[in-house]
């Protein structure tokens, strides 16, 4: 039964969450800078763009985004030749304090003889990228070495929340909490796992203990 009753509490977050609209492409030019470009709800106060090479299986990187009423973007740095596709994923946080993210989405590189003109766009700005790692890469697959990447505070890490990294072993080593409530927990239902707060647990358990005795 709690198997249940988590899918459906995930499934409600889900479509509250859906406050992006990302603009897709599909390819990219080898050679220059990507641009992922989106419009955002008011409600939606700080916008992260993470970015991988396709090959990689964990989000190193990521790009903070600018904005212009509710039009904003995040520009990517230039990829190595050898890569063939990058994957990212847009992640934000409403004023409540929520965290939520966006689908993952593929671009595929391509030798295009005209330039598409979101990739023309800001050539001029700098990118400055940030990891949410205890120790920043300065060598990513698909973006090269000698890297500049900046940290990100401890109380300031999104990619946990949404599922970008399962272990310490590739994500930040330590978060600490404000409440007990706000800690993550496991449950371990066969073979699924579902990363829920003690909060969540203990309405699960209400709405269990109200529903048995409904039914006696």
């Amino acid at each position: 039964m709690y198997k249940y009753l988590i899918v459906f509490l995930i499934l409600i977050n889900l479509v509250k969450a859906e406050s992006i609209t990302v603009n897709k492409h599909d390819t990219f030019a080898d050679g220059f800078n990507n641009i992922i470009e989106f419009t955002k709800d008011e409600d939606i106060n700080q916008v992260r763009v993470f970015f991988k090479d396709s090959s990689s299986k964990t989000y190193e990187l990521y790009v903070k985004t600018k904005c212009v009423n509710f039009n904003c973007y995040g520009k990517l740095p230039r990829t190595i030749s050898k890569i063939q596709s990058l994957d990212y994923t847009v992640v934000y946080r409403n004023v409540d304090g929520y965290i939520h993210k966006t689908n993952d989405y593929t671009m595929n590189k391509e030798d295009l003889l005209l330039l598409p003109k979101w990739q023309k766009k800001y050539k001029k700005e700098k990118v400055v990228m940030y990891s949410e790692f205890e120790v920043v890469p300065t060598n990513v697959k698909g973006f090269g070495g000698d890297l500049v990447v900046l940290s990100t505070p401890d109380d300031d890490i999104f990619g946990i929340e949404v599922g970008l990294y399962f272990s310490v072993k590739n994500g930040p080593k330590k978060v600490d909490h404000k409440c007990k409530e706000c800690k993550p927990v496991i449950i371990h239902d066969s073979n699924n796992n579902y990363a829920v707060s003690n909060f969540i647990i203990d309405i699960i358990e209400e709405i269990d203990r109200t529903l048995k005795e409904m039914f006696k």
